[in-house]
């Protein structure tokens, strides 16, 4: 495919940037090199060249190293590798310099890292603070800090989050019945009916999704019983 064409391309400028001792070219064609191979899956290859560019001095100083560090967090992350991702992510965060434009996603990328590794305080952490961010339009840093929240069993600081998300100026968003849906499971597992009843009525009615429709109506016909 194109990928694998343009992946033997950058093989010859490597091979020409060490004939000819033009480095600069060469570890650039091996930046994009490790791209091809990201694209088409193999990230342990990508992270195999990434690894050996990040440590040389000379890349270090290229326009493309900010965007090196940031890839290796996504191989990392690609091959369950969370630790390395987390360590990846937070350098590319620290970086000083210009970091390519990624800063918003590598945040993203760092809480999720996080939560994968089951580190859920971290990731509740990291979360909120995305969720403040005007750059963050959505409902998912806000939910997974929900999640988050909930799976440390604080119960109190999923409610709070949940209650704000599923105001009815956040009800266009994809994510929103799914929030309704956990902000009612909460309700149900601290017996608070009255509120769980309204909450899956409201979720019922309008819901989109014909799948939470019934989820809905089996927990309210669970809170009949």
């Amino acid at each position: 495919d194109s990928y694998t064409m343009a992946y033997n391309h950058f093989t010859n400028a490597v091979k020409y940037g060490h004939e000819t001792g033009n480095m600069q070219l060469s570890n650039l064609a091996s930046f994009w090199q490790a791209e091809c191979l990201y694209r088409t899956g193999n990230y342990q290859e990508s992270q195999h060249i990434l690894a050996k560019l990040t440590g040389n001095q000379l890349f270090r100083g290229s326009a493309e190293y900010p965007a090196a560090v940031y890839n290796s967090g996504y191989n990392h992350f690609k091959l369950g590798n969370y630790p390395s991702a987390i360590e990846s992510f937070a350098s590319y965060l620290a970086l000083q310099d210009n970091r390519g434009g990624y800063t918003d996603e590598a945040r993203l990328r760092l809480a999720d890292s996080y939560f994968m590794n089951r580190n859920y305080s971290q990731a509740a952490e990291i979360y909120n603070q995305i969720s403040q961010l005007e750059s963050f339009k959505d409902l998912y840093a806000p939910l997974q800090s929900a999640v988050s929240y909930g799976l440390i069993s604080d119960d109190a600081g999923k409610i709070a989050i949940l209650q704000k998300i599923t105001a009815p100026e956040y009800s266009s968003d994809k994510l929103y019945t799914q929030a309704l849906y956990e902000l009612g499971r909460t309700y149900v597992l601290r017996e608070d009916d009255a509120k769980a009843e309204g909450v899956f009525h409201q979720l019922a009615s309008t819901a989109r999704d014909t799948t939470f429709v019934a989820k809905a109506y089996i927990e309210l016909g669970s809170l009949s019983r």
